[in-house]
């Protein structure tokens, strides 16, 4: 799994112009701006396609792939044809419908890719350096995991019920990063378990900074036969303050 280069002071490497990411062995920097643009240009050619299957399959059921001046002979024909010869034509307009919906399915799967790592280039990388997540004892990848989902990549944000985050600060306009990402912090129902300086200990904790948790201890343990990776994420989800004393 891809993940970003971090420095010592936890921002994210950036080598020439780009946030540096690492992908097992390979370390490479993230083109977001070329990304962007080819899954603007995909989307034109995906459109493109629905357009032209469309208007195929359209023409496939009036005429059998035949122009409209040619149809009447075209019909005649069919129609002295015998059974085989029917189920022959059926097939092929079958197998171009087929051929048209593979290309349609391979636009869709690239572009869901690219956005994928287009949100990665951008929104992830904003939690790394957000002076918010910050005020928070949430690390960025955590804060990320719990309030991503939030964030398209242009960096607007939506609520729980899926209503726009408009900004305070500049009424009309939508919420940029910072300004969202404390709104939905403000809205989050264990907030005082992830604010810095909150005096909470997050749920099931005990004072001092001891660990809690003998048996979810297990699920970050790789030589344990109860290590998950599922369980790892719900519990930085339902509490990430555990969750960051276990992972650590």
């Amino acid at each position: 799994m891809a993940e970003y280069v971090l420095t010592e002071n936890g921002n994210i490497l950036v080598t020439d112009g780009r946030p540096t990411v690492r992908d097992g062995d390979k370390v490479y920097g993230v083109d977001a701006i070329g990304a962007a643009a080819t899954i603007t240009s995909l989307h034109a050619e995906s459109a493109g396609h629905r357009k032209e299957a469309k208007e195929a399959k359209g023409a496939l059921l009036k005429f059998g792939n035949i122009d409209p001046a040619e149809a009447t002979s075209a019909l005649e024909l069919v129609a002295s044809m015998g059974d085989d010869h029917k189920v022959e034509v059926e097939n092929l307009k079958k197998e171009m419908n087929n051929t048209w919906q593979s290309k349609i399915a391979e636009k869709d799967t690239a572009i869901a890719g690219l956005e994928k790592q287009l949100f990665g280039a951008t929104v992830t990388s904003k939690f790394a350096t957000s002076e918010v997540v910050k005020s928070t004892v949430l690390p960025p990848d955590v804060a990320a995991a719990v309030f991503g989902s939030n964030f398209k990549p242009d960096g607007s944000a939506t609520d729980s019920s899926g209503n726009p985050i408009y900004s305070k600060a500049k009424p009309g306009e939508l919420a940029g990063f910072e300004e969202a990402l404390q709104v939905l912090i403000d809205n989050y129902p264990s907030k005082n378990a992830i604010l810095k300086g909150s005096g909470a200990n997050g749920s099931g904790g005990q004072g001092g900074g001891r660990v809690q948790g003998g048996q979810e201890a297990g699920w970050f343990d790789k030589k344990s036969p109860e290590y998950s990776l599922t369980k790892q994420a719900t519990l930085a989800n339902t509490n990430p303050i555990l969750y960051k004393q276990l992972k650590g």
